[in-house]
């Protein structure tokens, strides 16, 4: 009784786009944000809740939200140093907190919109899963 909806192309971001997505954007917690969702693949969701305390070595561990299986993910020594300099001294917390009260849909809007300012079509924080 209902038409079938075209189904919309989902495309993964490339790393051109990942570049040109943090050069037109100025506050680090977003570029920290997106840096961590690039290395690591993981949600948006996950993300925003890795904490400080969970970071091992170069090994962060957190647990899935949906299955509350652990998990674990290996950094960059780039992405290390990027998420000490965020803790601020800080020895246990989330490392984005104001990011991590964010709603979901609200952080993908802010992504939303910095996209449209670069040009950057077909592509949101899914996108980097």
């Amino acid at each position: 009784m209902w038409p079938k909806l075209p189904r919309k192309s989902k495309n993964g971001i490339t790393a051109a786009q990942h570049q040109r997505s943090l050069s037109n954007i100025r506050r680090w917690k977003w570029i920290l944000f997106l840096q961590i969702l690039w290395e690591t693949g993981t949600a948006q969701s996950y993300a925003v809740n890795f904490r400080i305390e969970k970071l091992r070595g170069e090994v962060i561990e957190y647990h899935r939200i949906k299955k509350g299986s652990r998990a674990a993910q290996q950094l960059s020594q780039e992405l290390r140093s990027l998420t000490q300099s965020a803790a601020c001294g800080r020895k246990k917390g989330f490392i984005l907190p104001s990011l991590q009260r964010m709603n979901n849909k609200d952080r993908a809007s802010v992504f939303r919109r910095a996209c449209k300012r670069c040009s950057l079509n077909g592509i949101s924080l899914h996108s980097y899963r």
